[in-house]
């Protein structure tokens, strides 16, 4: 049930794990294990029950780890939040997979993942009902003076209810700072399990690292429609400023952007130029649908991919680019790669039948693809030649050797992909400190974790818009 993949070659190799992590959370730790906790319930066979277990792959490792530690609560599609000190939060998810009790609990496991520290009831996710499947998580990049040193801004949004709430750094109860602004079509959700996209939008010293999440298109009820196949898919993109001065002076509100049109079960992907690209998904239906085995019905392949500028005036920001002929409905992923392509994989169901009293046949996609930006190809992109080192403290600054032209610089996280939810998606543009020909240094994100988690960062050069040939490696410390 899990391999390790080689995107270069297209082979991989089995890597066994008989606790059920279907439908667990995933995310990096500062040293680059990545960790999975909760998963599914026993399947019978060779899963064993996963709902609250924690499991460890190690950079360079060929099999899990499992701690004796244990998940306090099951936990069934949570999301997984990466904080600044280390701390791991499990957000989340069902109690007992199928039979659908939510889980109004955040859990915290300690930054070498080997104890769950605290596990918290959080009264904004049983506001959630049964939404809060893989809610959208963030950690905001400020924590206003007021609040407990060494405390994290986090944002808990799910459906059509959201919440900004701090995490102090001991076991203090999680606090209520402020609640999101009405959802403004209550009808289309997009934060939901398979259902939207969603990004926070690239940090950057130039504003103060100002954030700004962005949701894109999702899944309506029935929406009047005899068949939830023919239920038209959201049509719609939400911008949300969610920086200290809005939340804290009570400014926010969500701006509504036309799309090109309908799309539910779609990847979002920052793109090293701050660009955001959406892939993957159908024109109507709903990942909620009952499909073979749990999954989504849908119909209406949607495979071009569209490319969305944040810097762009409102009513322009998006553009149609290429088509895949792939069908990438349920279970469908995409992940940015250090060469700045974009791996696209996964999907399990084909078009629904005709007749809705039948489920939707399954078709599972097991081959991948890779989409090529427009800089893909495009001349003058910088190749970076060295590193100065290979981590670097935050605060600190990196010397760049590179061949070609460059002016700018950006670090961007690495994957962790499940049903349209990339958990822990970042993207910060670096302060240039000095750029002569050939070499440039480069001024790491502010101590404190907040701007930019500890761990391992692409780092990608840009020559205007046109992202390096291939990212390097680098460890950012606390």
């Amino acid at each position: 049930v899990s391999a390790v993949y080689d995107v270069g070659t297209g082979t991989y190799e089995v890597a066994p794990m008989r606790l059920a992590p279907f439908c667990s959370g995933q995310s990096h730790m500062a040293d680059g294990t990545i960790m999975v906790a909760g998963g599914d319930a026993d399947v019978g066979g060779y899963l064993q029950n996963g709902l609250r277990a924690l499991r460890l792959w190690r950079p360079g490792g060929d099999a899990w780890e499992v701690p004796e530690a244990q998940l306090k609560e099951p936990h069934w599609y949570p999301t997984q939040l990466f904080l600044g000190d280390g701390r791991t939060l499990v957000v989340g998810g069902y109690r007992d997979g199928e039979a659908g009790v939510p889980s109004p609990s955040i859990e915290v496991v300690a930054a070498d993942g080997q104890a769950v520290e605290t596990l918290y009831n959080v009264p904004a996710l049983t506001r959630l009902g049964g939404l809060n499947l893989y809610p959208v998580t963030l950690q905001l990049p400020w924590a206003s003076a007021d609040l407990p040193e060494g405390s994290f801004v986090v944002l808990v949004f799910a459906g059509v209810f959201g919440e900004i709430m701090y995490v102090p750094p001991g076991p203090a109860a999680i606090e209520h700072i402020a609640d999101l602004p009405a959802w403004p079509t209550p009808s289309h959700v997009s934060a939901f399990s398979a259902s939207g996209g969603h990004a926070l939008l690239p940090l950057s010293p130039a504003d103060g690292y100002a954030a700004e999440l962005v949701m894109f298109g999702g899944a309506a009820g029935s929406g009047g429609a005899a068949c939830i196949c023919d239920a038209p898919a959201n049509d719609k993109s939400y911008r949300l400023r969610v920086d200290e001065g809005t939340v804290v002076g009570g400014g926010m509100a969500w701006e509504v952007e036309q799309m090109p049109g309908p799309r539910v079960m779609v990847d979002a992907v920052t793109l090293p130029t701050g660009r955001v690209l959406l892939v993957n998904g159908a024109q109507s239906g709903s990942s909620n649908g009952g499909g073979p085995g749990g999954g989504g019905q849908a119909r209406g392949h949607e495979g071009a991919a569209w490319l969305y500028d944040p810097q762009a005036a409102a009513g322009e920001r998006f553009s149609v680019l290429a088509s895949s002929p792939i069908k990438r409905y349920y279970h469908s992923t995409a992940m940015l790669l250090p060469t700045g392509d974009v791996l696209v994989a996964g999907s399990e169901q084909d078009d629904c039948y005709e007749a809705c009293s039948q489920f939707n046949k399954g078709l599972h996609q097991f081959q991948a693809e890779l989409y090529k930006p427009p800089y893909a190809a495009a001349p003058g992109r910088p190749r970076i030649s060295a590193l100065s080192a290979a981590a670097a403290p935050m605060g600190g600054a990196v010397t760049a050797s590179y061949e070609g032209a460059a002016d700018g610089a950006v670090l961007m996280t690495p994957g962790a992909v499940t049903h349209q939810l990339n958990m822990n998606m970042r993207s910060i543009r670096l302060e240039v400190a000095a750029n002569a020909p050939g070499e440039m240094t480069v001024v790491l994100p502010p101590p404190g974790g907040r701007v930019a988690p500890p761990g391992w960062y692409m780092l990608f050069l840009l020559n205007g818009d046109l992202p390096s040939v291939r990212a390097e490696w680098v460890q950012l410390t606390n």
